[in-house]
């Protein structure tokens, strides 16, 4: 597996940037790659360069789009307390999720989009990562 993210700690540029980056020019990734890049990402919500991103709505959480390439998609996405996505799946895409603050809840569900039953919820903390299909 490659590292896309230099691994110096001298980098002059962190977190969200350095991520941005590594990933401009990247194939696709494999989901092993992605909860890598996840991992080892050094970010937080007090870095300038999230802080730009971190915008909220007091109807509908806020999907900041940070990088779209025909690859891949980097969002900062910002949910205040209550709110919730609907049900939906990434198709034939891969998602790779890491809490920077605050907590979520996940729930998977079975079926169909039209038809389907919750079948599992678990709350996801500061530093949680999720890859789809869960691992």
């Amino acid at each position: 597996m490659r590292d896309p993210i230099p691994s110096s700690a001298e980098s002059p540029i962190r977190g969200l940037t350095r991520l941005v980056e590594s990933l401009k020019d990247s194939p696709v990734l494999s989901q092993p790659e992605i909860r890598h890049l996840l991992s080892d990402l050094n970010i937080e919500t007090s870095d300038s360069d999230v802080q730009v991103f971190l915008q909220f709505d007091r109807q509908n959480y806020c999907r900041n789009f940070v990088l779209h390439t025909p690859t891949i998609q980097v969002l900062v996405l910002c949910w205040s307390p209550g709110q919730a996505s609907k049900i939906h799946d990434h198709g034939k895409s891969d998602c790779g999720l890491r809490v920077l603050s605050g907590s979520a809840t996940e729930t998977i569900y079975q079926g169909t989009l039209d038809e389907c039953t919750p079948t599992e919820k678990t709350a996801l903390e500061p530093g949680a990562i999720r890859v789809s299909p869960l691992q």
